[in-house]
């Protein structure tokens, strides 16, 4: 969809995105709402920049519950050591909602569209002077409200409490419908493409990648003799891209290096693997 926006409206991918005095002068519209869709706007709309926000599936959470972070929430639910398998029907949860600015604070959708971000549905094209959105901004948003309720709810009942009853956020009035916008009208100047990021391994020449870039391998074990993989995203769990799970993923992948150097020098790996993984742990 890019092609179809003006030459004079610079785009660039949210990865290249500095801070609002990297753009040039003008509104500025995000496409997406993951998380650094969701920072970005929050910082454009804190600096007096008029911004547009195209909605995407994304997962609300608090930044702190009862005292705690909401990882350590994750991880006590279990929600950490869940694998793509998990999911019904294959469809993996969206991203979740979290900054770090200011030591970190919950990051609402519709609280940014009270303090001025315009919010649009999912982007649909681009015609000329005229941007197009599906009518879906209310559902995305009802869906990520549902999903906090439900993981605050989790939370008071793991902690063996009662959720109250306004433990979820207050939602106002649904954002106003807009299925077009005008940009010049509108004076957008930028598009920063907050549209996820895909494996780049082009740098990698070794036959291990399947049709989509992605590495063929088991728990980190790939099908070539001595190469190995750690800290990809849903790697084994949803915490094997995270400082949180890599040890986990790392230890399987020495117990069987130490293993493979067990059998080599004639032993026997069931007897002596568990202190050779030990040992090429602590190495």
């Amino acid at each position: 969809m890019s092609a179809g926006f003006p030459d004079q409206v610079r785009q660039l991918h949210s990865m290249s995105y500095h801070n609002p005095g990297s753009l040039p002068d003008g509104a500025v519209l995000v496409v997406g709402s993951g998380a650094s869709g969701a920072q970005i706007a929050e910082e454009l709309v804190t600096s007096g920049r008029r911004t547009f926000l195209c909605l995407s599936r994304h997962r609300r959470v608090p930044r702190r519950l009862l005292g705690r972070d909401i990882t350590n929430w994750l991880a006590d639910l279990g929600l950490m050591d869940r694998s793509r398998a998990d999911w019904v029907g294959g469809r993996m949860p969206p991203t979740v909602l979290v900054t770090g600015v200011d030591g970190g604070h919950d990051l609402d959708l519709r609280d940014l569209g009270e303090r001025g971000v315009t919010l649009l549905g999912s982007l649909r094209g681009v015609t000329g002077d005229f941007v197009d959105f599906a009518d879906d901004a209310e559902q995305i948003l009802a869906a990520a409200d549902t999903m906090y309720d439900e993981l605050v709810r989790q939370c008071y009942q793991h902690a063996g409490l009662v959720a109250p009853s306004n433990a979820g956020a207050i939602r106002p009035e649904p954002p106003p419908l807009r299925s077009s916008i005008s940009l010049s009208a509108s004076g957008i100047s930028s598009v920063i493409w907050a549209t996820g990021y895909d494996f780049d391994f082009d740098w990698l020449h070794a036959p291990v990648l399947d049709e989509s870039g992605e590495p063929v391998q088991r728990r980190g074990i790939s099908r070539a003799a001595g190469l190995y993989f750690l800290g990809l995203h849903w790697m084994v769990t949803f915490k094997s891209g995270t400082f949180m799970g890599i040890g986990d993923d790392a230890d399987h992948v020495t117990d069987h290096l130490a293993d493979l150097v067990c059998s080599y020098r004639g032993g026997n790996p069931d007897a002596v693997g568990t202190e050779a993984a030990a040992r090429s742990r602590d190495e």
